[in-house]
């Protein structure tokens, strides 16, 4: 992503804010497209699919201040790009279920990865438990995953040649406060104690799927 924001500045101005604002016209379209073309799959009217399109804009703030939404230059980053492409990508996953080549859907999600890794592996988790729910587990489903899998990790295969050999691993201890510090900065609802709001937060997005259960 960094590669690409420095072409777009070397192409306009030499500013790399200017490249991002460039970059955000791009993102947001993708963005509304793919949310539009998923509607329309699901809803079969243009009318809902364009305000169901219009109203993913809308920021919504979700577990430990993740979000999803696209408000313009603060969001030109590579995990809006991945959020444009997942409307698209379970669209794909709606089309090919029960079609041969179903398990190359794997391989686009892998794809995806490369440019925002966290979305393409939960991505890739929550299609492959979907998909056998939805089969009822049945051996064909299993066969669909298992190929799956491998297929995931070729098409990711830039990312994990890029990052693996590139891991440090953390040897000094007096290193470990400071990188404490930093997770609970970055993630605040991760390592104990947690403040107040991540208590509040965590609760709330843990108590939803066991209401949708009981209910």
């Amino acid at each position: 992503f960094f590669s690409l924001q420095a072409r777009v500045a070397r192409a306009a101005s030499g500013d790399v804010e200017d490249a991002l604002r460039l970059l955000a016209w791009p993102i947001g379209l993708l963005f509304l497209v793919g949310h539009y073309a998923l509607f329309r799959h699901l809803t079969g009217s243009w009318p809902a699919a364009a305000l169901g399109a219009l109203s993913a804009l809308v920021v919504r703030n979700a577990l430990g201040g993740e979000y999803w939404g696209f408000s313009g230059l603060r969001d030109v980053l590579p995990r809006a790009i991945a959020s444009g492409l997942t409307p698209l990508l379970v669209l794909a996953f709606l089309r090919l279920r029960g079609h041969p080549l179903f398990a190359g859907y794997f391989l686009l999600v892998g794809l995806a990865a490369n440019l925002h890794p966290v979305s393409g592996l939960h991505l890739a988790q929550i299609s492959a438990v979907a998909h056998l729910w939805l089969s009822r587990f049945q051996t064909r489903a299993w066969r669909d995953v298992l190929l799956g899998v491998p297929l995931f990790a070729i098409g990711a295969l830039p990312f994990i040649l890029r990052y693996v050999p590139a891991q440090e691993h953390l040897s000094d201890p007096a290193l470990l406060p400071v990188v404490r510090e930093a997770l609970h900065y970055r993630y605040p609802y991760l390592l104990f104690p947690l403040d107040p709001s991540s208590v509040i937060s965590v609760t709330f997005h843990a108590g939803l799927p066991i209401a949708v259960l009981l209910w």
